[in-house]
């Protein structure tokens, strides 16, 4: 079982749990068509975003973290590529 040491590793793999969890929501919204804002898209980008500031905030307030890499960058690359990579492995596989 993999265990994160540092703190990089910790916020990285937090992001990536959120990832996997966002995914899999997204693509419930698709399937059943939620529309909150102007269309589908819009309304998963938005709860994305909403998803990855919310996710600033705990790692801020888990790892009393101050410093803004820390807390903005690291793990955006993560969250966003599992998130998105899984949303189209659903939609290819689900359709």
């Amino acid at each position: 079982m993999f265990r994160p040491t540092s703190i990089d590793d910790k916020i990285v793999f937090v992001r990536a749990i959120l990832g996997i969890v966002f995914g899999f929501i997204a693509y419930l919204l698709y399937r059943l068509n939620v529309v909150l804002f102007m269309d589908i898209s819009a309304t998963i980008w938005i709860f994305a975003g909403i998803l990855f500031i919310a996710s600033v905030f705990y790692v801020q307030k888990k790892y009393m973290v101050e410093r803004m890499f820390l807390l903005f960058l690291r793990g955006i690359l993560t969250y966003y590529t599992i998130w998105i990579a899984e949303f189209l492995i659903l939609y290819d596989l689900l359709g």
